[in-house]
């Protein structure tokens, strides 16, 4: 069983929480990109390109959300850092 490879249609009464942090963070797009690489060729070696490029945005997204932080006291999205250090 794998994770879905294509985003969940707009009619999905609740979309699955991991979709949605990947799709937060701004890297869906090198997400699923990744997935079909995999999906493709069934060999996560082969998939070094998209790898690396999910990899890029998810480090890019991390230094973003946490200068958001220092500078607003706030997550991108709006959450506040004491609610989400206390999860």
């Amino acid at each position: 069983m794998g994770h879905k490879t294509k985003p969940p249609a707009a009619d999905d009464e609740e979309a699955d929480p991991w979709v949605q942090r990947i799709e937060a963070t701004g890297c869906a797009a090198q997400h699923y990109a990744l997935q079909d690489c995999y999906s493709e060729t069934g060999d996560w070696r082969l998939c070094q390109a998209a790898m690396k490029s999910f990899r890029l945005c998810m480090k890019q997204s991390s230094t973003a959300n946490r200068t958001a932080v220092e500078i607003t006291g706030k997550e991108q999205g709006g959450a506040s850092t004491k609610k989400s250090l206390a999860e």
